[in-house]
């Protein structure tokens, strides 16, 4: 090689060298702080896209378990209703099996009427119930049943929110009398759901009950088959979002330990460049003893 005054290549090739290792020294110190080893899509384009088609997914199965989890909520709040429902017909079954004692006075009679018709005012307080707006029951006598859709990873459960318990308490209610003036039900052989004439028997009025009880049994299993298949559903999309946290980091999320030694080895080659490019600096000094 030629000595010469105007051209070091010596120098200009370990410039070279300390500027892409100076670079990569960059970049692990950047991967490191951040904890990713894809900062920017140049690092890897296509790991990128990939990453964030996935981080896509995993954001929509998030949405979709919290509405699961609301979805369970609401149905725990309707079959503990339900349960209170089967309380209320289970003591108007019993008040009305009393009130054939021929042993009870008319106070007694009077007493135990009393407290049907308040019982009666619970039934039409819990179809009036709701879950954040929504109602629970339909209140309204309408015989097309209402659903409630519960969205899931791959399809949607409706919740009934009237099935058949509405039409078994509207035959022991009437929303605007009981619900308005629940006062005026002062006889108790007129409640609502019956005749006043001879066909108004305790009989009648006793299968009337279990009708309805037994409408609430019914709803509150279809309420437990739909919590369970929530809850299954939940637990798919709960396993499904563990799988693409898992995908995603393997794309994304830095090796600390192969980071760690990569710094130290860009640390080490950035000195010894910059070492380089300084005695590639005074190479052509022997150019100048000659010119002496």
């Amino acid at each position: 090689m030629t000595l010469s005054l105007h051209t070091n290549i010596a120098s200009s090739k370990a410039s070279i060298s300390l500027a892409e290792h100076s670079s990569n020294l960059q970049k692990s110190l950047e991967r490191l702080s951040t904890g990713q080893k894809i900062n920017d899509s140049a690092d890897d384009a296509g790991g990128l896209a990939v990453a964030m088609k996935l981080e896509g997914e995993l954001s929509q199965l998030k949405n979709i378990n919290q509405g699961m989890s609301n979805g369970l909520s609401l149905l725990q709040v309707q079959d503990s209703l339900l349960g209170e429902t089967a309380n209320i017909l289970n003591k108007m079954i019993e008040i009305e099996t009393l009130l054939t004692d021929g042993m009870l006075d008319a106070d007694a009679i009077t007493a135990y009427q009393g407290q049907f018709m308040d019982l009666t005012q619970q039934l039409v307080n819990i179809e009036k119930e709701t879950f954040n707006d929504i109602d629970l029951f339909d209140a309204t006598g309408s015989a097309t049943a209402k659903t409630i859709t519960i969205s899931t990873s791959g399809d949607t459960i409706s919740a009934n929110n009237d099935a058949n318990l509405a039409a078994a308490l509207l035959q022991l209610t009437d929303n605007t009398t009981v619900a308005g003036t629940p006062a005026a039900h002062t006889n108790y052989s007129t409640f609502e759901g019956f005749d006043t004439n001879a066909n108004n028997t305790s009989a009648l009025r006793l299968n009337t009950l279990k009708d309805a009880l037994s409408n609430v049994a019914d709803m509150r299993s279809t309420n437990g088959s739909l919590a369970q298949q929530i809850g299954f559903a939940q637990g798919v999309t709960s396993s499904k979002m563990v799988a693409y946290e898992e995908a995603v980091g393997r794309i994304m999320d830095v090796d600390i330990a192969t980071e760690s030694a990569n710094l130290a080895k860009q640390q080490i080659l950035v000195q010894a460049s910059a070492s380089m490019v300084a005695q590639a600096n005074t190479a052509n000094n022997a150019a100048l003893l000659l010119l002496q």
